[in-house]
């Protein structure tokens, strides 16, 4: 198996009480709203996913963005946390 981490940038929706979060190193990738209790296996299972689909399509993968340009670029209300996916 190969360990994958990536980092994903998330914010808190205090309205509708749900979290988005995207990871910025693939396109396309977010969601439109996870409860907290799901921020420990949604992040994986959608990043495990593409990267799968890269891989089984020959797409190389995309290099992680460093910890420092996200902790420089946040918004208000962001957060950044690595996710990691063994495959």
């Amino acid at each position: 198996m190969t360990k994958y981490v990536y980092p994903a940038v998330f914010r808190y929706d205090s309205i509708n009480d749900v979290y988005y979060f995207e990871f910025v190193d693939f396109p396309h990738t977010f969601t439109d709203g996870i409860e907290e209790d799901e921020l420990e296996y949604v992040p994986s299972e959608i990043l495990a996913e593409h990267i799968e689909n890269y891989l089984e399509n020959g797409i190389p993968l995309p290099r992680p963005t460093s910890r420092a340009h996200y902790y420089h670029n946040l918004n208000r209300g962001e957060f950044w946390r690595r996710v990691r996916v063994e495959l």
